[in-house]
């Protein structure tokens, strides 16, 4: 299949539409580039549809991609327009905007000076304290196993030595001669003891009929002509308690939350201080006048 750049699709489109619709009726702005469409007041433009196309398309399925998106802006365009000219210049419509304006730019502001002022970095101290903290909500939704798994070509090679390497993983050389025979003919191996896959996703692997071999220690399950070998390290079923290596990155994105929870804290009463300060902020109800 031709696999088309992202720029050169455009092109194409841009072409389709000078057939389509005339030279004559296409205008152009010199920092958004081509006027693909207007409604009104409203104007889409060829740099306003950037990344609109996924990457590896033909230039049929491009075209169309592109096309279609056109065709939808046009019809929010004018339900858009016709809601403008009916409400026209209403007072809640601008306060609502303004609200959203300053809310966004809050923000925006409050994400990048927590960036710059947050500590990142997160011990496994950490991890465990809030792990433990954490529990009581770390159900697990779904059974958990940490695993190993290895696909082998039916009949597999050296059969006997290889399945004498598996069973004696434990052992680092046994274990070496596993890897490197894995290496060389397995196509699929998954060889990180200390990973932890849902069942869903290690039943995913094996061939149609053998989800029961999901359960703790090692079993051998044939199909599609391939063996495969899983040994099960350790399981944790449904509604037991999610293992802190699987919940890892959820329990760092909590505790940098809750890091710049406290920050934005701080930091928003700072400034207002530092306005009451500067004699900016005036109050006009109550005591503070």
């Amino acid at each position: 299949m031709l696999v088309i750049p992202p720029h050169f699709k455009l092109f194409i489109f841009f072409v389709g539409l000078v057939s389509i619709i005339g030279c004559d009726r296409l205008k152009g702005d010199m920092t958004r580039g081509q006027l693909l469409a207007e409604v009104g007041s409203q104007q889409l433009y060829l740099s306003d549809i950037a990344g609109v196309v996924p990457p590896g398309l033909t230039i049929a399925d491009s075209t169309q991609i592109l096309s279609d998106f056109v065709d939808r802006w046009v019809r929010d365009a004018a339900v858009s327009e016709e809601a403008l000219s009916q409400l026209g210049e209403s007072p809640d419509i601008e306060r609502l905007v303004e609200q959203y304006r300053t809310s966004l730019a809050r923000d925006r502001y409050e994400t990048s000076i927590a960036s710059e002022r947050i500590d990142t970095a997160v011990t496994q101290d950490q991890l465990l304290q809030t792990y433990e903290n954490s529990k009581a909500g770390l159900s697990a939704k779904q059974d958990l196993l940490r695993a190993m798994l290895i696909k082998m070509p039916s009949p597999v090679p050296d059969k006997e030595n290889f399945e004498e390497a598996w069973k004696g993983f434990e052992e680092p050389e046994q274990w070496a001669t596993c890897l490197e025979m894995a290496k060389e003919y397995s196509s699929l191996a998954f060889l990180d003891g200390e990973k932890w896959y849902s069942a869903a996703e290690i039943e995913a692997l094996l061939p149609n009929g053998s989800s029961g071999s999901i359960k703790k220690g090692s079993s051998v399950a044939k199909g599609d002509g391939h063996v495969y070998y899983l040994r099960v390290i350790e399981l944790v079923k449904q509604g037991e308690v999610t293992p802190l290596p699987y919940v890892r990155e959820r329990l760092r994105k909590i505790i940098l939350e809750q890091r710049k929870s406290t920050f934005l804290g701080a930091y928003t009463e700072e400034l207002y201080q530092a306005a009451r300060t500067q004699n900016r902020v005036k109050i006009y109800i109550g005591n503070d006048q």
